[in-house]
């Protein structure tokens, strides 16, 4: 009867170390399981954004190469053999471009401003930029093309915008040298709006006479926007102006 119970108490105790043994795999299995299946979903996603960075990384240095581009002076050959030729710097202004590239922070990290293909302005209404000095002002006119890109830090994005004298402008034809009575440039970001952006904290600006660079500047600036409707404006000294002698 004792081997009975003996035998009896064996049994139960193998089945239930069985059934615990059992069920210790099958947690196990699953764990295992879905940790696969988690670092599997982990890489590619991983894999995804190191994609989309490479993509943006190259759009990047695309658009430095194109702001480190030089516009070309033309030479002239000489007509003495004798003296050695001379780059020919147009001495009045036939025309002036300003050009500000900013970087600013989404409002919503997810969406990016629509393009600006054109805009309608006022004449005067749109005459919001100029250069500015003792005997008065210089007014700019936008122009209206802009387009919006994503920063490599995907909550910023930046944007180039483009200001040129109007046609009928009092600085046309008159010696570069003349923009020397200006002191400061005033530059309305017209295009940065407060639906779209919460502030702005670079800006690089380049100041081209005749197709020649005479003043680049960068500035790390904080401008918040906090106003719906109002946009900012940001002055630049152009004491460190480059122009032809």
């Amino acid at each position: 009867m004792r081997e009975h119970w003996i035998s009896n108490i064996r049994d139960v105790v193998i089945v239930t170390l069985t059934v615990w043994l059992g069920l210790f795999v099958l947690a196990a299995g699953k764990i295992i399981y879905e940790d696969y299946n988690e670092l599997t979903s982990l890489r590619n996603i991983n894999q995804q954004l190191r994609a989309s960075n490479g993509q943006l990384i190259k759009e990047r240095d695309q658009l430095q190469e194109k702001l480190k581009e030089q516009p070309k002076v033309v030479y002239r050959e000489s007509k003495i053999p004798t003296q050695p030729s001379r780059p020919v710097e147009p001495t009045k202004i036939n025309n002036l471009l300003v050009e500000a590239r900013v970087i600013c922070s989404l409002r919503d990290p997810v969406k990016l401003p629509n393009n600006i293909a054109m805009s309608i302005f006022d004449e005067m209404s749109s005459l919001t930029s100029f250069f500015e000095g003792p005997m008065g002002k210089a007014y700019l006119r936008p122009i209206t093309s802009v387009s919006f890109q994503r920063m490599e830090e995907r909550s910023k994005a930046f944007t180039v915008l483009r200001y040129e004298l109007p046609n009928n402008s009092d600085l046309i034809g008159e010696p570069v040298s003349s923009l020397s009575r200006y002191v400061t440039m005033v530059i309305n970001l017209w295009a940065i709006h407060y639906d779209d952006f919460t502030e702005c904290g670079f800006l690089e600006m380049t100041l081209r006479v005749n197709g020649i660079d005479v003043l680049r500047r960068s500035l790390t600036i904080r401008l918040v926007l906090d106003v719906p409707d109002k946009t900012k404006w940001v002055g630049i000294p152009l004491k460190e102006m480059k122009l032809p002698q």
